[in-house]
């Protein structure tokens, strides 16, 4: 039998050893190396994604729209997307403070798969103060292709902090550029199709909280379709409630000092589309704490009158007839099925870290003046995803049957 001449030298106990020792190397484990830090694949990259938007429920820090006239174009587009049409003049007349335009940007990974969650930035356009105490309504987010993969919205994390006082200023990071930290996407079509995907945190401080599906959400304006405009059209079916009869029928002490004041001539109709002079929003909280004198406050105050714009006073004042003719505040009022107006806390998303409650918010309503007037309709609802989705598509049950609202 022929040999290699190297097996012909190990013979015997040595040949053992040798053999020992080629086994207990070809044992030692190779370092570990990802695939990804030797190799690259090519044509494979993350994907840069923007889209325009609007943030919304700023406290007087938005934009000064009559020198940022896409903030008023982009907010008609969106109120005609919800079935809300200004006439031309007034659209073009819109001064929305609580409103900011924005870019919201995002990096889509290589590999994403449906319902993954991504960092979002949302930065100011405009000349917008702050983002802060911001919600960004539904964005498309698009590629360089135009094609949408993705959509933003909710409540903002505005990493600043500013302050002045007797002509002096302090300011940390920025004020008008904020991430949401997670959402919760819910959509339903007309054959009651459903599809729900959570996806990052709840709340991020002082402890990090997963998003869920059955999270519960400040649903801020939501409130004046969801409630308030329900509630009031129900009053009409039932014959309490004249939709062209002035406010002063359920509010005859609106501005009852002066007989000829614009504001008594003010109809539910006009209301509920948004068709009053009256300002999109005041600062209705800093005139005092007491809820009943709020109440007085908004009632006898000689408001600025301007151009039509979608203003929270309409359905302050939608409220303060409710709780006339139901004789119970707001949020003693049943608000319908999964939703609610002081749902568990620990079950709430955080809206905010909040400096002058000096509290992270969660389970209390994040609109101030709805805060101090203690319940309004214009703001304070709260639910889940699957509630709105659940009222969606009761709304497109009645279309489809050519149910019409009076």
């Amino acid at each position: 039998m022929h040999r290699h001449p190297i097996m012909r030298v190990l013979r015997g106990p040595l040949a053992v050893a040798a053999l020992a020792i080629l086994a207990l190397l070809c044992a030692t484990p190779a370092s570990a190396v990802r695939i990804k830090e030797v190799a690259a694949i090519e044509g494979v990259r993350t994907n840069q994604l923007t889209g325009f938007g609007l943030v919304v429920g700023l406290d007087g820090t938005g934009d000064q729209t009559t020198q940022m006239p896409y903030t008023s174009q982009g907010m008609n587009n969106y109120l005609q997307q919800m079935g809300i049409t200004l006439p031309a003049a007034s659209a073009s007349q819109l001064q929305l403070k609580n409103v900011a335009a924005v870019l919201v940007t995002a990096q889509l990974p290589a590999f994403a798969r449906p319902g993954q969650a991504m960092d979002v930035n949302v930065s100011s356009l405009g000349n917008a103060k702050s983002l802060k105490g911001g919600t960004l309504i539904t964005t498309p987010l698009r590629g360089v292709d135009g094609e949408v993969y993705a959509l933003a919205q909710g409540n903002l994390i505005v990493g600043g902090a500013g302050a002045s006082a007797g002509g002096s200023r302090v300011q940390i990071n920025h004020l008008s550029a904020g991430r949401i930290p997670g959402g919760v996407l819910g959509l339903v079509t007309a054959d009651g199709a459903r599809q729900v995907r959570a996806v990052g945190h709840a709340q991020v401080v002082p402890e990090a909280r997963a998003m869920g599906e059955g999270t519960w959400f400040d649903l801020a304006s939501l409130t004046k379709v969801i409630f308030t405009t329900e509630r009031i059209l129900a009053h009409a079916r039932a014959g309490r409630i004249e939709l062209d009869a002035p406010l002063t029928t359920l509010l005859p002490d609106l501005r009852q000092y002066d007989s000829a004041a614009w504001e008594r001539q003010v109809t539910f109709r006009d209301c509920l589309g948004h068709r009053t002079p009256f300002p999109a929003v005041e600062p209705i909280y800093t005139y005092g704490e007491n809820p009943d004198l709020l109440r007085a406050f908004v009632l006898q105050r000689e408001w600025r009158r301007g151009p039509p714009v979608y203003s929270d006073i309409n359905f302050i004042l939608l409220g303060f007839a409710l709780e006339r003719l139901e004789g119970r505040g707001i949020r003693d009022m049943a608000p319908g099925p999964g939703f609610s107006f002081a749902p568990a806390p620990e079950e709430c998303a955080a809206t905010e870290n909040c400096t002058w409650r000096g509290r992270v918010m969660r389970g209390e309503v994040h609109d101030d003046n709805c805060f101090a007037l203690k319940g309004a309709g214009h703001a304070g609802l709260f639910g889940t995803a699957g509630a709105v989705l659940d009222f969606a598509a009761g709304l497109l049950a009645q279309d489809a049957a050519g149910e019409d609202h009076p």
